[in-house]
């Protein structure tokens, strides 16, 4: 009751610092039960999160940019089964990248409208990424898949 409390009213009642990792991992599975994923607050995402699960669900607009901005230490990203504009948009994506330089795993199955230039902005992550599942990817080309597994190594 208590994390539906919170996920029901978030723009309200949450408030930078005070909630645990722990249960705010467990507001944001709450939140992702939806379609839509509502935007998240300031100060809901920081240093301590490792993986950020944002799997089957319709992503608000700016929360890559949030993520890449709030936790740079963040290891694995899952968004499997995404959708929207947000996953359209290659700056969002970018600032992605640009801010979490440790991510290790990428789980984007599923996102059909992943494009060659989502592809290039994760050569930015270097050596730091190990696991990348793309099936089901539809725009990504031969020639952009060839290119980032010949610079990945």
């Amino acid at each position: 009751k208590c994390i539906e409390k919170i996920g029901d009213n978030i723009d309200t009642i949450f408030k930078p610092g005070v909630l645990s990792v722990e249960l705010r991992v467990k507001v944001l599975a709450y939140l992702c039960e939806s379609p839509n994923l509502v935007a998240l607050p300031d100060g809901f995402f920081d240093e301590n999160w490792k993986e950020v699960n944002l799997g089957g669900c319709v992503l608000p607009a700016g929360i890559l940019a949030q993520i890449g901005r709030d936790i740079q230490t963040l290891e694995s990203l899952i968004m499997k089964q995404c959708a929207g504009h947000e996953v359209l948009d290659h700056a969002g994506f970018a600032a992605l990248c640009d801010g979490c330089r440790q991510i290790r795993t990428m789980d984007l199955v599923g996102v059909m409208t992943f494009s060659d230039t989502h592809l290039a902005c994760m050569h930015k992550l270097g050596s730091s990424l190990r696991i990348v599942r793309l099936g089901g990817c539809l725009c990504l080309t031969p020639s952009a898949l060839a290119l980032f597994i010949e610079r990945a190594g």
